[in-house]
């Protein structure tokens, strides 16, 4: 699978980490699986689709605000429909922090229209430490080079919580 990132928002992070050392991203707040790949024997018996984002947790104050709860099912976004994650996370950075946007959920078999504002989450300052990554070798150290011990401050790409929230 590949992602591809539009030049323009290539452009916007970049801007982001030459002026200030990290970047904002757009966060809806929660954490979420594929409706898909959970087994069947799992998911609530009255969920009327067999797509979505299922919700396992709700993080943010805009999300619970809006009414967003653990269990809900994901199914659209400011009128994009959504199938996995990978549509969530795709449709959230077309958006900006700050912006109300309408966000369609099953809840049980009960469809709903909530209004959520999208917040935002920073993403991990990788020269905090002052070092350049230029001058750590993963492989020398003999340490994870996505812990914090190494001297840089990764995101650890094998867990499976999204270092920037969706």
């Amino acid at each position: 699978m590949g992602f591809a990132i539009p030049s323009n928002e290539v452009l916007n992070v970049a801007d982001q980490i030459i002026r200030t050392g990290h970047a904002l991203h757009p966060a809806l707040g929660i954490e979420g699986i594929d409706l898909s790949s959970i087994p069947s024997g799992y998911l609530p018996g009255n969920i009327p689709v067999n797509y979505g984002v299922y919700v396992e947790s709700v993080d943010s104050a805009n999300a619970k605000s809006a009414g967003l709860r653990t269990g809900d099912v994901i199914i659209s976004i400011d009128g994009k429909t959504i199938q996995s994650i990978a549509d969530l996370r795709t449709e959230l950075f077309t958006l900006k922090p700050g912006e109300t946007v309408p966000v369609v959920v099953y809840r049980g078999i009960q469809k709903k229209t909530l209004h959520v504002k999208i917040g935002s989450e920073e993403s991990p300052n990788t020269t905090a430490s002052g070092a350049s990554s230029q001058n750590q070798s993963a492989g020398s150290s003999g340490q994870n080079p996505f812990s914090s011990g190494g001297g840089s401050v990764m995101p650890d790409p094998f867990n499976s919580t999204s270092p920037f929230g969706y």
